[in-house]
């Protein structure tokens, strides 16, 4: 059966857009910043063309994700990731892995850069391909297939129980409600934006409240939900 993985496009734009809108203040780049900015920013050229990609393409990405993953890893075993980007950076890198450890090390440094106050969906989306990896059903829904016919349906979901991810909580990691992300995919991230910011708001210390408002992130966050609201 054909099938064919969708990735959210949205999610990525909000992982990288939210470092501007939660990211701590004049924090002063660490020494390795500028390199792994440079290495999110090659990591998402390559995917920001809409998927199925040709076979060639896939293996020439591959090639760049373990080029990047290395030297990742060797910046992080010199204890030089620092502020909270660097983390998520390199969350980033390691989400694009092919093993269950790079999952797992992606979903750590996602929660390490949030700690250090840059707040990004990446921890869901890791966890993601770490549950797939082991045979799991997803649990933040951040992806889909396509059957034969054309059909979009979304990854089976563990939506029952006692530990299933609550509405409340998809917000929080900055993903769509259950709902939503079940019908609407790709559409269900940008529909859910003014959910997300509200959320956002009220999980900010009041102090910053203003400065989220009126953040860079902010802006060009509301800019792309009103490009794609219709």
């Amino acid at each position: 059966m054909f099938r064919l993985q969708v990735c959210f496009a949205v999610i990525a734009v909000l992982a990288l857009l939210s470092n501007r809108v939660l990211a701590a203040p004049d924090v002063p780049d660490g020494p390795t910043s500028a390199e792994l900015r440079r290495i999110a920013q090659e990591d998402q050229a390559d995917r920001s063309k809409p998927p199925p990609y040709p076979p060639e393409e896939i293996r020439r990405m591959k090639r760049r994700d373990s080029e990047r993953r290395k030297r990742v890893s060797d910046r992080l075993a010199r204890d030089m990731l620092v502020i909270g980007e660097d983390f998520d950076h390199a969350a980033l890198v390691f989400q694009h892995g092919e093993k269950l450890d790079d999952y797992l090390i992606a979903r750590e440094l996602g929660i390490l850069a949030a700690i250090n106050e840059s707040y990004t969906s990446l921890p869901a989306l890791a966890e993601y391909r770490f549950l797939v990896t082991i045979h799991r059903k997803q649990r933040f829904v951040s992806q889909s297939h396509f059957d034969k016919r054309g059909s979009q349906h979304a990854d089976p979901i563990d939506e029952e129980g006692d530990t299933a991810v609550t509405d409340p909580l998809r917000l929080d990691f900055l993903t769509a409600p259950l709902a939503e992300s079940k019908t609407k995919f790709e559409r269900a991230v940008q529909e859910s934006m003014p959910a997300i910011f509200e959320r956002l708001g009220k999980r900010l210390d009041p102090a910053r409240q203003e400065e989220f408002e009126h953040s860079e992130g902010t802006q060009e966050l509301n800019s792309l939900f009103e490009k794609h609201r219709d």
